[in-house]
């Protein structure tokens, strides 16, 4: 990669007035109809928008401006075009003959650069106000017919003889890059939480220019406050960008990317340094600061962590008389436990006071070993002798309150209660095999209504915070169309986000014959082959399962976890290869313990095969890169009072990505690991760290405390537990894998009366 630098000039240019005479003409449209007209602008020879010392900005042909009009009633923005460039340059927009310039009542004529459809104007409210759009991508090659001068979003009143003043709404930050190679590149600028669009109150009225304030506000989302832009590079080797911001101060940690403009080589990618105080028509720089980045070392093996991993079994026969009520766990080392209740004894009776205790001491057990349970309700494990809907309906009504009272330490509820093991297999009251229609044709609703009703109960009793977990995705699919939420049983609904509580964010899947069959059966109903392809059109179950399971719990078992359940391995889907592409494609989280899966279809993997799936499972998080700004020539840079910004990436190599939502949080400790500050907020939304490699920035500016910061003080990250119950348990929060033994990082808990009631869970990678 060539050498590039960059360079944050400051320029006391003030934006000057375009004195651009803008004439707006109505003519007979050419076009030989009588129901259109072409309204025309002309601009004048002295037509300037320049920073002093610089090339004085000029239209280019193709350029766009968006001029207010009106039809009588209502207001919106029409485009105009030029069809020439330099100082001087006709615009030109064909309209309707209805459709006058400037706005329908009470104000006056204006318009916008750059033009864009999504502009709009609104009276409603005490003041006028305008909602500007700033183009997600500029072009200003040459060869794209766009000049390369200006970005910056600009204003213009119109007086009573069509003269329109256009003058910057915004201040701006230039930014330079020299030695390029390239003679087309890409710029992205992507703000810390700033959008790059929105909306500024129409209070200069008298025809001023410098109440005209552009105003945006946070941005939920990367593409809310990301700005491309395309150019050419100058003979020098050099081009510069110029990103709007309103006047007031630009956040440091917004990322600049510049790259060739086909994407072929990246020449810069970074966080901007520090905070940059921006003035209207100005051009501001930001202070050099020093960039101290500790030595960071992924560890390529397993790390416990919670709601992840292999997980421990305990099956408690509730059969009505002395029953168990404690949690039997061997393995400390999985922060997963698999519990299937089996209530035998109560198929026509309610879960009286007895099993509901004993059921809370297993839940108990679960919170006080610091595990997370998958949880699972049948009442026969060997037939399809099940309960009727009339007592499932009852049971799950009374496990409503320890549903609530444990959602800290429950990770998934299986749907449960029908079939064998409560697997919705074959039932003696709710439909005993699934309907064999043809692939595209709807089946009865007769076998889905009769367990629809199990699935509205779990989600009314589990809280909002939690998922339930459906047998096979065809399940999920059917009982959509069965509701009416999707027209056909071959669709479903797109999940785009973590954390929603409707049917299709709450209803997870879990795969319980995993790597043991390929084909139209089991886990995927596939109409198509090759089996196992997505693509295929009759394979809906796995694109479903596929893109759902990025955003929802799921988990399995190998086939086999019981004695006398014997799975043969399939000659191709049980080998060590196919095994973890499908953990990677279904996004698993869970799977049962392979340590003894010599009655499982994975039994002929190699130990270290297996370690390789436990440490895929599951999020597989570590710190990639972390960046420090203070200047090491500044005494005071580290005082008390000030902000340090730290920005931190993170990159997920596991085959799924955090499921629910947690703290992310940066801590400073002192030389004893004593906590000294917190973030205020939090960094972000780990969730969104996506699974087999993904990565994601976060940037946080955390308040020096009182004392100041000391040599020997640490920077760590903190991803606690959501619920308040078990937030401050080390074993709940997450442990970042990194190689403390070979890095600046360190695991940092603070002992209590066992393992797992230990506090802290700190991940330090830097000292000061």
């Amino acid at each position: 990669m060539k050498k590039t630098s960059i360079i944050f000039a400051l320029l006391a240019a003030v934006l000057s007035w375009s004195c651009q005479q803008v004439v707006v003409e109505e003519a007979s449209a050419r076009q030989g109809s009588e129901s259109l007209k072409v309204l025309r602008i002309q601009g004048s020879p002295e037509t300037k928008t320049s920073y002093a010392g610089e090339t004085d900005f000029s239209w280019t042909a193709g350029d766009q401006v968006s001029v207010l009009c009106h039809d009588g009633s209502n207001n919106f923005f029409e485009t105009f075009t030029t069809a020439t460039g330099a100082a001087s340059a006709e615009f030109t927009a064909t309209v309707p003959s209805g459709v006058e310039k400037g706005p329908s009542s009470g104000l006056k004529k204006m318009a916008l650069y750059p033009a864009d459809a999504g502009h709009s104007y609104s009276d409603v409210g005490a003041l006028p106000s305008v909602n500007y759009v700033v183009p997600a991508v500029r072009d200003f090659r040459i060869s794209e017919g766009g000049h390369d001068e200006s970005a910056i979003p600009m204003f213009a009143w119109g007086n009573d003889n069509d003269v329109f003043f256009f003058g910057s709404m915004t201040g701006a930050v230039k930014f330079t890059f020299s030695d390029l190679t390239s003679s087309e590149v890409k710029f992205v600028f992507t703000a810390f939480k700033e959008k790059m669009s929105g909306t500024f109150p129409l209070t200069g009225l008298d025809g001023s220019f410098s109440n005209v304030t552009w105003a945006p506000v946070d941005a939920a989302a990367d593409e809310e406050k990301t700005i491309s832009f395309y150019a050419d590079v100058d003979p020098l080797g050099q081009v510069s960008f110029y990103v709007p911001y309103p006047t007031g101060t630009l956040v440091a940690g917004a990322r600049v990317l510049l790259e060739a403009a086909d994407g072929s080589e990246v020449f810069f990618d970074r966080t901007t340094l520090g905070d940059i105080e921006v003035k209207k028509n100005r051009i501001t720089v930001v202070n050099p600061v020093n960039v101290h980045s500790p030595k960071l070392v992924h560890l390529d093996q397993d790390v416990r962590n919670p709601e992840r991993g292999f997980t421990d079994w305990t099956l408690i026969e509730y059969n009505g008389a002395d029953f168990p009520v404690a949690l039997d766990i061997t393995n400390d080392e999985n922060s997963l436990v698999f519990v299937r209740f089996n209530l035998t004894g109560y198929k026509t009776k309610d879960l009286d006071s007895y099993v509901l205790y004993a059921i809370k001491q297993v839940l108990e057990d679960v919170r006080s070993q610091g595990k997370k349970a998958v949880v699972r309700f049948c009442y026969t494990t060997t037939g399809k002798d099940d309960a009727s809907w009339t007592w499932v309906q009852s049971h799950i009504a009374s496990l409503q309150l320890l549903f609530e009272s444990y959602q800290d330490v429950i990770y998934v509820v299986h749907a449960g209660f029908i079939g064998k093991k409560g697997e919705w297999g074959g039932s003696d009251n709710f439909s005993e095999t699934n309907p064999t229609n043809s692939y595209g044709e709807e089946p009865s609703a007769n076998f889905y209504q009769k367990r629809s009703p199990v699935i509205d109960a779990l989600l009314l009793a589990v809280p909002d915070s939690r998922q339930i977990a459906l047998r096979v995705p065809a399940y999920k699919r059917y009982y959509a169309w069965s509701k009416g939420y999707v027209t056909s049983c071959w669709n479903w609904d797109p999940i785009t986000a973590f954390g929603g509580t409707d049917y299709n964010s709450r209803i997870a899947f879990h795969n319980d014959r995993f790597a043991a069959n390929v084909g139209n059966g089991g886990t995927f109903a596939d109409w198509s082959t090759p089996y196992g392809d997505p693509s295929a059109p009759g394979n809906v179950d796995r694109r479903m399962w596929y893109s759902q399971s990025a955003w929802l719990v799921c988990g399995g078992e190998t086939g086999g976890t019981e004695a006398g359940d014997n799975v043969n391995p399939d000659p191709v889907y049980s080998t060590f290869d196919k095994a973890r592409e499908a953990i990677f494609d279904q996004h698993l989280s869970y799977l049962n313990n392979l340590d003894n899966r010599s009655n499982t279809c994975l039994r002929n993997l190699s130990n270290d095969e297996v370690e390789d799936i436990r440490k895929s499972l599951g999020y597989h998080l570590w710190l990639k890169d972390a960046r420090i700004y203070y200047s090491d020539s500044d005494p005071d840079a580290l005082a008390a009072g000030k902000s340090l910004t730290v920005s931190c990436m993170l990159e997920n190599k596991g085959a799924a990505p955090v499921i629910y939502q947690r703290p992310m949080k940066l801590l400073l400790l002192d030389k004893d690991d004593n906590l000294q500050a917190v973030l205020e907020g939090d960094m972000g939304d780990v969730r969104l760290v996506a699974p087999n490699g993904g990565t994601r920035n976060f940037v946080a500016r955390l308040k020096i405390p009182a004392r100041g910061i000391k040599p020997g003080d640490k920077l760590a990250l903190y991803f606690p537990d959501a619920s308040d119950t078990i937030e401050d348990r080390a074993v709940y929060a997450i442990h970042l894998a990194n190689d403390h033994a070979n890095d600046d990082t360190k695991w940092v808990t603070f002992p209590g009366a066992n393992p797992a009631q230990a506090t802290g869970g700190y991940n330090v990678f830097y000292t000061f």
